[in-house]
């Protein structure tokens, strides 16, 4: 680009498709200034560009249209259009600059794929697009067909994987916390039962003792929590690269995990200390 030969490389790498008339529509992408490429016989030496190539490159989607720039030869070719920014080949990261020139006027490849925009279920769809196929070719022809939807369930098939063993050992851990929960604050109920008999002979409600022990219980899960918390978030660059569309520091995820573990580690507390509550005075006193 004229003025711009001074970027790092890097920024000056853009994702190349070639693209016929149509395209933008049919793939639901957005143009978002300019127009479409022209069917066959129209202006040669254009091309589009994405929002974020538009903005790098000339400042702004408006100010790009009608500018030139040269793309991997010698012809310059003259921005045409600018398109919304979308992502190739996987849903990770943002979306990388791209830009588009159109397939009449480049050599055609062998292998090409065609994007149907549809509105009748998928099977008819793809009935209708292979009878045109056989008609043109004149003979039986197999048409290899996907859908976004699939395309993107196959790239995160790796990650629903991964979510799913992640939930399954967190869930685990969960009940591991409940379970030891459970345990300390029965074995603290064993250790005080003589103290609990006596708080009771002298009046204490049971209501008091079992608010004594859920208390002891959401203490030793306040310190758990922030403990595993700042552990957790030591470590979130290392989590969030497996992680897809989730930021780990999105508070409401952070909110979210604390109000499970405090009601996870209420309930646990409960159990014992309801055993507590209904512990008899006199037989305590008379078993020790």
């Amino acid at each position: 680009v004229p003025g711009k030969m001074d970027l790092p490389p890097r920024e000056r790498m853009m994702i190349r498709q070639t693209v016929s008339d149509g395209y933008f529509s049919a793939m639901g992408i957005g143009l978002l200034a300019g127009s479409d490429f022209q069917p066959l016989g129209g202006p040669t030496a254009v091309c589009v560009i994405s929002e974020n190539a538009a903005r790098l490159l000339f400042g702004g989607v408006q100010q790009a249209i009608g500018q030139k720039l040269r793309f991997n030869g010698p012809d310059w070719l003259e921005v045409a259009g600018v398109a919304a920014n979308t992502k190739f080949q996987s849903g990770r990261g943002d979306p990388p600059p791209a830009i588009y020139l159109s397939v009449w006027h480049r050599p055609i490849r062998p292998s090409l794929t065609l994007a149907v925009r549809y509105t009748s279920d998928q099977a008819t769809a793809l009935r209708e697009a292979s009878a045109i196929f056989d008609a043109e070719a004149g003979r039986r022809v197999r048409v290899e067909h996907r859908t976004l939807s699939g395309n993107f369930l196959a790239d995160v098939r790796v990650d629903r994987l991964l979510a799913a063993t992640l939930s399954g050992l967190g869930l685990f851990a969960l009940l591991i916390v409940i379970t030891g929960i459970v345990g300390i604050i029965g074995y603290m109920v064993e250790q005080r039962r003589r103290e609990i008999g006596v708080r009771l002979a002298v009046g204490a409600a049971p209501a008091d003792i079992r608010a004594l022990f859920t208390r002891y219980g959401l203490r030793l899960l306040l310190l758990g929590t922030a403990v595993g918390g700042a552990l957790c978030f030591s470590l979130h660059r290392m989590i969030e690269s497996y992680l897809y569309r989730v930021e780990v520091g999105d508070p409401r995820i952070w909110a979210a995990l604390a109000a499970c573990l405090m009601v996870a580690g209420f309930l646990a507390a409960l159990i014992p200390a309801w055993r507590a509550s209904r512990i008899s005075p006199a037989e305590s006193l008379r078993a020790d």
